[in-house]
């Protein structure tokens, strides 16, 4: 019942990204993964980070601030 719920296309979300772009998202509270590599449909590149919550929090209210 979980395997089925993790796969429904209902529950996923799936992004194309073109150069520059990029998705952020929290991973306490989202699971995530990948396609498997398929070399003859071109690049992929999967690069990861770990942010501080409270830095995070005060960078965006800086640029909330600054862009306003």
């Amino acid at each position: 019942m979980l395997w089925q719920l993790f796969h429904s296309d209902a529950h996923q979300l799936e992004f194309t990204l073109k150069p520059g772009q990029m998705v952020a998202f929290d991973n306490r509270r989202v699971l995530h993964g990948r396609r498997e590599f398929d070399p003859n449909s071109g690049a992929h590149h999967l690069q990861g980070t770990y942010l501080d919550r409270d830095m995070l929090a005060s960078r965006l209210r800086v640029l909330a601030r600054t862009t306003a």
